[in-house]
């Protein structure tokens, strides 16, 4: 599949992600199914990314939606904490306490989502599993949190950049963290059918 094609792809799922977050509390199964197309798309695999949108949706509904509404107050902290670790009034102390909980939240959140989208577990699990393996990758889980930031600052920047951004924004953010996210669960995956078969074996 050309860049082109999976560029034109990702137009769409954005749109997608767009239109069924409408009513803000759907934006975590939205985010689980984008998350579950983008990963098909990097893995080339042939389909309807319509149909895998929704199949996902539907699949994570419940679990993406209760996970959004852990991350949705926490992420309004994290713009709260980048407000006063640009300004001039905190003191150094608070800027630090506010630059660790951002490193937190982003290490604890940026695979959360592709996590979701590819195995099946509990909230708990997945929240856990999600982290862990943002410190046992830590060079990838670094620089997709850069990139993620960078996106998210971009978007942000003001009214115009906001509302540009909603055509592909979200998906280029969620693109970003399946693109780290692939290739971690494939050696994983890897390891569990490894295993699976020396079990067999044996």
């Amino acid at each position: 599949m050309s860049s082109i094609v999976k560029g034109l792809k990702l137009i769409v799922v954005n749109a997608l992600w767009v239109i069924c977050s409408l009513p803000i509390f759907t934006i975590g199964a939205s985010s689980c199914a984008a998350c579950y197309v983008c990963l098909k798309l990097l893995n080339d695999e042939e389909g309807n990314i319509v149909t895998w949108f929704f199949k996902s949706f539907k699949e994570n509904f419940k679990q993406g939606t209760i996970m959004w509404l852990f991350i949705a107050p926490a992420f309004y902290a994290v713009t709260l904490c980048w407000g006063i670790f640009r300004g001039d009034d905190a003191e150094l102390f608070g800027k630090l306490f506010c630059l660790v909980y951002m490193l937190i939240f982003a290490f604890s959140t940026i695979f959360t989502f592709p996590v979701m989208a590819h195995y099946h577990n509990t909230i708990k699990q997945f929240v856990r599993n999600s982290f862990i393996l943002s410190l046992q990758y830590m060079t990838k889980s670094f620089i997709a949190v850069l990139l993620a930031a960078a996106i998210l600052i971009l978007w942000s920047l003001n009214l115009t950049t906001l509302i540009a951004g909603l055509f592909f924004m979200p998906g280029l953010l969620f693109f970003v963290m399946s693109f780290f996210a692939n290739p971690v669960f494939k050696q994983l995956d890897n390891k569990s059918k490894k295993a699976a078969t020396d079990n067999i074996i044996v």
